[in-house]
């Protein structure tokens, strides 16, 4: 997947970490946070071969999306830490997304829920600064716990993927101000890839291959749960 944002940051942090030579031990301390995002995500399914909706829309987007996580964070330089981050994620979607049916008319509400393991880099750019500009560029793997439907004013959580790969590789980006303990970031994140996707056989012995690449943008809030390190 090519895209500018994550190019530039890539490009930032290579330079960033090669101005700055290895920290000590003594501040190589590692860091506890927490966050939370509110965000859209956007949506392209594809369909190669005879099956489901013919006037199914190609392009959707998410009402919202919203994400709790935690993440553990280590200097490998003066300005460049490392990070690995974990979190639970659930995106509000339009009805039969996941299906793409032709029978399910009657639904209310469709809601994703997963859960991710990431690392990420990330460079400090302003230095010794009060309030710190930050870069990062990460890569995640999400798991897809599954998905809760709304129907006749009752919500029922169904623990599958309708047949798609349930792993999905992904790539983000981030960039925004620290404050002590407090950091507000803007944040992309997207598919490696049709990696959301399944294939089956028709009673005609067609072959089908359904995908749905998922991308969006979040506001995200993180706390410092120790004491920040200085840089």
């Amino acid at each position: 997947m090519k895209n500018p944002l994550v190019t530039s940051l890539l490009i930032i942090l290579i330079l960033l970490f090669q101005s700055n030579p290895v920290i000590s031990q003594d501040f190589s301390k590692l860091q506890i946070g927490i966050f939370a995002g509110y965000g859209k995500d956007y949506y392209n399914r594809k369909l190669n071969g005879a099956g489901g909706i013919p006037d199914a829309k190609s392009h959707f987007a998410s009402k919202h999306s919203i994400e709790v996580g935690a993440y553990g964070e280590k200097f490998v330089a003066h300005r460049i830490s490392v990070l690995v981050r974990t979190y639970y994620s659930n995106q509000n979607v339009p009805t039969n997304t996941l299906c793409n049916c032709n029978h399910l008319d009657y639904l209310q509400k469709e809601r994703h829920h997963i859960v991710s393991l990431g690392l990420s880099l990330r460079g400090y750019l302003s230095g010794r600064s009060l309030v710190k500009l930050v870069a990062g560029l990460g890569l995640q793997t999400e798991y897809f716990l599954g998905y809760s439907e709304k129907r006749n004013d009752s919500t029922r959580f169904h623990g599958n993927a309708q047949e798609y790969n349930r792993f999905n590789p992904r790539v983000s980006g981030e960039m925004g101000l620290q404050w002590k303990r407090i950091g507000l970031f803007g944040e992309y994140k997207g598919d490696l890839g049709n990696t959301f996707s399944k294939r089956y056989r028709l009673s005609t012995g067609g072959e089908v291959r359904r995908s749905i690449f998922r991308h969006g943008y979040s506001i995200k809030l993180s706390f410092l749960l120790t004491k920040p390190v200085s840089n």
